[in-house]
């Protein structure tokens, strides 16, 4: 059997001896690999260390961003979080207003968290009063929450 090739703009893609149902598969396959690669170098570029830092007070997360298939689903990261201020004092990482973990005089600190999400979430470095209340906020950061897929767009290819 003869192979004659099909030339889509510049490139030449794959042989006509392909079915259809392969071709469109293929395609699919380009497609997912192209935008996960971009909303991952997206990510990495944006998310390489974010650090927010106030007075000395550092606290840096990574990844900063997690990426999932489509928009509404979970996703899921070890996120390491580490923090140093300029004094030993007592401090609590927040969720939101959950509280994380609390350290008591320490001038640094590390934290490995499960993120497990479906939306942006805000982490914050508090120092805490001798009564166990948290005072002033030292230090934010956030776990940015994107997607490869648009949920809304119309799907190209469809099966019957």
């Amino acid at each position: 059997m003869k192979r004659a090739w099909v030339e889509t703009g510049i490139q030449t893609v794959f042989p006509v001896a392909l079915s259809p149902v392969a071709i469109r598969s293929w395609c699919r396959l380009a497609w997912f690999v192209i935008c996960f690669k971009r909303a991952w170098l997206l990510g990495l570029a944006s998310a390489f260390l974010s650090s927010v830092v106030h007075a000395q007070t550092a606290l840096t997360l990574w990844p900063t961003t997690c990426v999932t298939l489509q928009e509404g689903r979970q996703c899921h990261a070890q996120v390491q979080i580490q923090w140093q201020l300029q004094q030993a004092e007592a401090v609590c990482l927040y969720l939101d207003e959950q509280l994380l973990q609390c350290w008591a005089e320490a001038s640094r600190g590390e934290w490995q968290w499960s993120f497990a999400d479906t939306r942006t979430r805000l982490l914050s470095l508090r120092r805490m009063l001798p009564d166990g209340v948290p005072a002033e906020t030292l230090a934010t950061g956030k776990v940015e929450v994107s997607w490869v897929q648009d949920t809304h767009k119309k799907r190209l290819w469809r099966r019957f």
